[in-house]
């Protein structure tokens, strides 16, 4: 795949995860929950409310930007992740080997307020996720994407 056949790619899996986010919105209405917790261990994401799990999912955790070094880095470069939650991304980057794409091949990339969002969308394509989301953090975001989705079991 050419960058040109690549920039047309991403495209479509941007527009395709926004309409997966979307779904999302409507089903589960993620924004409208006050907090969201991560557990790498786990490898889950879980919306809550009160201290209540409303909607809870299993991660796959894409990458992470810093803001303070203006870079991209892959899950699966990230030695402090879980293997648990990068193990999934591998699939990415053999497409990204496959189809010589530096993009998907390269473990830390120069950042820019779209590349995690583009980077993103391009490995939910490729794994087939049912969302994704992008974790504030102290000096970046995380971005994860979930194979599945649904609302926490109420406790009787």
């Amino acid at each position: 795949m050419d960058a040109e056949q690549f920039s047309v790619y991403r495209h479509e899996a941007v527009h395709e995860l926004m309409r997966l986010n979307e779904l999302c919105e409507q089903e589960f209405h993620i924004s409208s929950w006050p907090r969201w917790d991560y557990e790498f261990e786990r490898g889950t994401l879980t919306f809550s409310q009160d201290g209540v799990p409303k909607v809870l999912t299993p991660i796959h955790v894409i990458g992470t930007t810093s803001i303070s070094g203006e870079t991209w880095m892959w899950g699966w470069a990230n030695e402090s992740l879980p293997a648990n939650v990068v193990e999934a991304v591998a699939k990415v980057r053999a497409f990204g080997e496959a189809e010589n794409i530096a993009e998907l091949k390269e473990a830390e990339l120069p950042d820019d307020e779209y590349l995690g969002w583009g980077i993103t969308a391009v490995a939910a394509k490729v794994l087939g996720a049912k969302g994704a989301y992008r974790c504030p953090g102290e000096n970046g975001f995380v971005y994860v994407v979930y194979s599945s989705i649904g609302f926490a079991k109420s406790e009787p």
